[in-house]
């Protein structure tokens, strides 16, 4: 057994003296033994040829870098796992790309939120969120930029702002209401020179689960905010709690009953089942304008509710517009939610309002159309080519040209007049000026 380990070692000493010497021989020109024989030192591969008489070495072939192997590995697994399969990196959203998919319905919806006063912003409803937009003015149309930074610079000849009387449910989910708190004191000091002085006004936040707080005196119409709790309480409808309506239903009026008739009266109806996460900081500033309009109307004996005396898209596009401007502290956010708010009416909205204009005419009959509260596209269309209307307008003629239109509707004089009087343009002429602009907004909207 001895010996025989001996013998193992010496063989193995020997093989390996042997090859280190062949090695050594590999060399151009120097003789090899064997017509044929391969051997690759160096990086090269030489063959044994005939040279003359005798058999010698070739100058030998340069060998191909071996390339290095790697090993995928799958992203979530252990560094180097074997069989890992890699998975490209996600590329988060930025400023100015669409709101994500909605989990639940409809084109998508940007998430917001208050923190410590300060609005924030995200594409996700529990992360990732910001108070500011890296876009500048220069990213966007010039009369885009006059109308927003127009309604912003805004400045409140009044001293005082009208006391607030709050009635709110126990309920009420109190990461909503505490945002809506701020906001409203907020657009009050801001249109606080449209109220008298010393005045006061209601601010009701009910969910579907209270009907106590509902008092004419409080909310302008009982009926209405009841039918929204029964709305809310039908399991059917759980598409409208968790989609359109999942911020709440709210209003702002003249109220004109009861003890506080004559005051505005701020209401909403929010399901207890949603969170902060639904909360749109466009509704309560948008509501809250047509509580301004109100005010006007009611002294001048205008009844702004029907189309017959104010053009749809005058009550509401121009709610839309001051309500978005007032809701964003950014021209970025702005801009982002009016081209959501467009995608989403196409969408999902009704058949008739699913159109992609192409001609400055398209956009004449759309803005027609909205003129009158129908139920379908003129409904539709009153909050978005009205909202590009009035921004049209406020950014060519000032913050005050909507508001003298409004001021100047009355039993003597009705709105198509007050149009001419204002601007010295009829409604039609206004129609032809803005249309470019509004076809411009809309293609860039419903290209994403």
């Amino acid at each position: 057994m001895r010996k025989a380990r001996v013998w193992v070692v010496t063989v193995v000493l020997i093989s390996i003296f042997s090859t280190q010497i062949s090695l050594a021989a590999v060399t151009p020109g120097v003789k090899c033994s064997k017509l044929g024989a391969v051997a690759t030192t160096g990086g090269k591969k030489y063959t044994c040829v005939k040279s003359g008489k005798k058999l010698a070495w070739n100058k030998g072939v340069a060998l191909p870098k071996p390339t290095p192997k790697v090993t995928p590995t799958a992203i979530g697994d252990p560094a180097g796992a074997i069989g890992g399969t890699p998975t490209p990196t996600a590329q988060l959203p930025v400023a100015g790309d669409p709101p994500l998919k909605s989990e639940n319905c409809g084109y998508g919806n940007f998430y917001y939120r208050m923190n410590n006063g300060v609005i924030e912003r995200s594409f996700y409803p529990d992360k990732l969120f910001t108070p500011s937009d890296t876009r500048t003015n220069l990213d966007f149309d010039p009369i885009r930029v006059k109308a927003y930074e127009t309604i912003r610079a805004h400045l409140s000849a009044a001293q005082v702002a009208p006391q607030i009387d709050f009635h709110i449910s126990p309920n009420f989910p109190i990461d909503v209401l505490n945002p809506l708190k701020q906001q409203l004191k907020a657009v009050t000091e801001f249109w606080s020179d449209r109220f008298q002085v010393g005045s006061h006004m209601q601010a009701t936040f009910l969910t579907e689960k209270d009907t106590e707080l509902i008092d004419a005196a409080n909310t302008l119409n009982s009926v209405d905010a009841k039918w929204v709790m029964d709305t809310y309480l039908n399991p059917n409808n759980f598409g409208m709690t968790k989609c359109g309506w999942r911020s709440g239903i709210a209003g702002a009026h003249v109220l004109a009953d009861g003890k506080n008739s004559g005051q505005v009266g701020y209401w909403i109806v929010f399901p207890t089942s949603n969170s902060s996460r639904d909360w749109d900081p466009v509704n309560l500033p948008h509501e809250f304008t047509h509580s301004i309009q109100g005010l006007i109307w009611n002294s001048n004996g205008v009844m702004g509710h029907r189309d017959e005396w104010v053009a749809y898209n005058f009550t509401e596009g121009g709610a839309q517009t001051f309500g978005t401007a007032l809701a964003f502290p950014n021209i970025g956010w702005y801009n982002d939610e009016i081209n959501r708010k467009i995608m989403d009416n196409f969408l999902g909205g009704p058949t008739a309002a699913k159109v992609i204009p192409t001609t400055t005419a398209e956009i004449i009959l759309m803005l027609q159309t909205s003129e009158k509260n129908d139920n379908a596209a003129g409904s539709t269309w009153a909050y978005t080519v009205g909202f590009h209307l009035w921004e049209w307008l406020i950014a060519n003629y000032g913050f005050d040209s909507y508001w003298n239109i409004a001021k100047g509707i009355s039993s003597t004089q009705n709105y198509d007049a007050t149009v001419l009087k204002v601007i010295g343009k009829t409604r039609s002429e206004l129609y032809i000026e803005a249309a470019p602009y509004i076809l411009k907004q809309f293609r860039l909207a419903l290209k994403n």
